[in-house]
């Protein structure tokens, strides 16, 4: 999901696993001049396949050998792709906590992200799809916008309560960049309600200004 820089030529990379939910590796070396540019396959929300030293009760764990799943075609080259990847990776590295074993959200997860990687078009709104879909493995979700509405401590137009029955039936919607900007504020204030520990995402100004999605 991310990582951090350890040491000099090492980092800390927190994986979600389909063993053992969510855990934390160390990839030595991986930084040094001698890796090859392997760095690139520990970008956020790369999809690899792994071989791995895991020890019940260690809060760090090793990879023994790890290669890439899925190379992905257009998000590591698409500005706009990549501001979504990293915010979605830091949503998913403060809420995905379960260190056990969940198949049907790891299958979710990869299909979110290699559909997203293959979309040419109409991929503006995905972030906002997969955070309505991503709630339901939370423990949260919601059927409509006015079950949404009463968790949520500011009034949504009626504009809003159309867009977001939208998205949580995951029906197509058009959506302009100012509407896209607001829903997501909305959305981020209701995982907030859920989520004291949320704190500021701090990708989401990038991907707001920068990007205007």
């Amino acid at each position: 999901m991310a990582f951090y820089k350890f040491r000099d030529t090492s980092i800390i990379a927190h994986i979600y696993t389909s063993h053992f939910g969510r855990q934390s590796f160390i990839v030595k070396g991986i930084r040094s001049a001698k890796a090859n540019n392997k760095m690139a396959l520990f970008q956020p929300l790369s999809l690899l396949e792994m071989e791995i030293y895991h020890k019940d009760g260690q809060e760090i764990h090793q990879i023994k050998e790890y290669k890439t799943s899925v190379v992905y075609q257009s998000i590591p080259f698409n500005q706009n792709k990549s501001a979504v990847t990293i915010f979605l990776a830091e949503i998913l590295t403060k809420t995905l906590k379960d260190t056990h074993s969940n198949e049907y959200l790891l299958q979710f997860l990869f299909d979110s992200f290699t559909e997203f990687d293959l979309k040419k078009t109409d991929y503006q709104n995905f972030h906002l799809y997969f955070l309505m879909n991503l709630s339901a493995f939370l423990g949260y979700s919601v059927s409509n916008a006015k079950e949404f509405a009463v968790e949520l401590p500011v009034n949504l137009t009626s504009r809003e309560f159309e867009i977001l029955d939208k998205l949580i039936n995951n029906e197509n919607i058009v959506i302009q960049n100012l509407e896209r900007r607001v829903v997501l504020e909305k959305i981020m204030i209701w995982y907030k309600t859920h989520f004291d520990g949320l704190g500021k995402i701090n990708s989401l100004e990038v991907l707001q200004e920068v990007f205007d999605f």
